[in-house]
C-alpha cells in the first residue's frame, strides 16, 4: 500500500507541482476521502493540466479557500473488505496519469522557465462563462463528411481526426499558401466547440501545451482557439509541423481520456468557481512573472 506522505509529495515536486497538503484517506477501518492540494503558484496556468489529470485517473477536482487546486478520490465503491485496495488502485491512477501528462508537458515547463508564459490564462476566464455552457444542451455534432469539403485541403485529414477524437471543430485555417492561392491566408488556427461536452476547455488548453500551439478563447468570449505561435516564421514545412505534432498529441491525450468522456459529468466541475483561484490575468506580466520566478526555484527540468 502506498502508505508514505513524503514518497508521494516528492512525486508530485519532481514535477514542479508544490503539495500544500495531502491525505491518503487510510486510517483503520475509517473510511476517509484520500485527497492532494497542490499550489495554484505551481506554475503558470497549472490548472488545466491537474484538471486533466484529475479526468483520466477519475479523481474529483475543487478549491481550498485559498484557490489551490483539491484533487479528491470519491469513496463510493468502498465497503470493509476492499477499501485498501480501492485505496491503492486510486493512487496508483492519479500517480500513472500525473506521470504520464506532466511527461507529455515537459517542453511547456522548459518553456516558461525561460521566460515564457501563457498570455491566456483558462482559469481566468473559466469562471464567467463555463456555467452557462455546461448546463446547456450537449451539442450533436454533423457528420464530418457534410463539411470537411469546406476545410483547407491540405489539413482536412487533420480536422478529420481531430473530430474523429470527439473534439469538435468550428472553423480552421491552415495557414498554407497554396490553399488560398488567390489571397493571403489567415494565420493558421483551430476552433473548438465548447458545448461538446463539459469541461473540454481544460482538456484543449492541455492538448495546446502538449502540441506547442496557443490556446486563446474565441472572439465571441468561449470556444477554444489553437494557434501556432506568433514569432514563428511561417513556412509549408512548419505549418505542416506544427499540425501534424497536433494531431498526434490528440492521438496521445484523447484515448487517456475515454473512460471520462463516456461519463461525462458536470457535478465536479461546479466546485471550481471560485474567485480566489483567478489571481493571473491574460497578459498580466507582473504576476505571470511573480508565479514564474517562484516556480523557478523548485526541481524544473533544465
Amino acid at each position: 500500500m502506498i502508505d508514505e506522505k513524503d514518497s508521494i509529495s516528492g512525486f508530485f515536486e519532481e514535477w514542479g507541482l508544490e503539495v500544500t497538503s495531502i491525505d491518503l484517506g487510510v486510517t483503520g477501518k475509517e473510511k476517509r476521502d484520500s485527497r492532494i492540494e497542490i499550489s495554484r503558484d505551481s506554475y503558470p496556468g497549472v490548472e488545466p493540466h491537474l484538471v486533466t489529470i484529475a479526468d483520466i485517473a477519475s479523481w474529483s477536482i475543487g478549491l481550498t479557500p485559498s484557490g489551490d487546486i483539491r484533487l479528491k478520490c470519491p469513496l463510493s465503491g468502498i465497503s470493509d473488505g476492499n477499501s485498501l485496495d480501492f485505496y491503492r488502485r486510486y493512487w496508483e491512477q492519479l500517480l500513472t496519469a500525473t506521470d504520464t501528462i506532466m511527461g507529455f508537458l515537459e517542453g511547456y515547463r522548459i518553456r516558461f522557465s525561460k521566460g515564457a508564459y501563457p498570455t491566456t490564462l483558462w482559469a481566468h476566464h473559466f469562471m464567467n462563462w463555463a456555467h452557462e455552457t455546461w448546463d446547456s444542451r450537449r451539442l450533436e455534432p454533423a457528420p464530418i463528411d457534410s463539411w470537411i469539403c469546406y476545410v483547407d485541403p491540405s489539413i482536412r485529414p487533420h480536422i478529420r481526426e481531430l473530430n474523429e477524437f470527439g473534439l469538435v471543430t468550428r472553423e480552421s485555417c491552415s495557414g498554407n499558401p497554396d490553399d488560398h492561392p488567390d489571397r493571403e491566408p489567415y494565420w493558421p488556427y483551430v476552433m473548438f466547440e465548447e458545448r461538446t461536452y463539459p469541461g473540454i476547455s481544460a482538456h484543449l488548453f492541455t492538448l495546446a501545451d502538449m502540441a506547442y500551439w496557443i490556446p486563446i478563447y474565441g472572439r465571441h468570449g468561449f470556444d477554444v482557439s489553437l494557434e501556432m505561435p506568433r514569432n514563428l516564421e511561417l513556412s509549408r514545412g512548419t505549418i505542416e509541423s506544427y499540425w501534424n505534432n497536433l494531431v498526434l498529441s490528440a492521438r496521445k491525450l484523447m484515448p487517456l481520456l475515454q473512460d471520462h468522456l463516456s461519463a461525462t459529468r458536470t457535478d465536479s466541475y461546479r466546485n471550481l468557481s471560485n474567485p480566489s483561484l483567478f489571481r493571473l490575468l491574460p497578459g498580466s506580466k507582473s504576476d505571470a512573472a511573480s508565479s514564474i520566478e517562484k516556480t523557478r526555484k523548485s526541481r524544473l527540468p533544465q
